[in-house]
């Protein structure tokens, strides 16, 4: 589900992929992250931005950036 929603968001942002380079990038790096995660025994946090980022930020073995944690506050929130 937050992989469809962060498809949306960047199918939106390519619109003007000059003005949303940061955006995108971003994007690419949270969908890579996202991609090594193992959803069959791993729970996800879907509703908790607080849960979802320690998850991810232990994944990347560091913290997310400014782009990458707003465009997770956007998957969380959107319904």
């Amino acid at each position: 589900m937050l992989l469809y929603k962060l498809r949306d968001i960047e199918t939106s942002l390519e619109k003007e992929p000059l003005k949303n380079k940061d955006l995108l990038e971003a994007i690419v790096s949270l969908k890579s992250i996202f991609l090594k995660l193992n959803f069959e025994v791993e729970e996800v946090p879907e509703y908790s931005f607080t849960k979802i980022l320690k998850l991810l930020e232990s994944i990347k073995n560091s913290t997310l950036t400014k782009n990458e944690e707003l465009i997770l506050r956007c998957i969380i929130k959107k319904k």
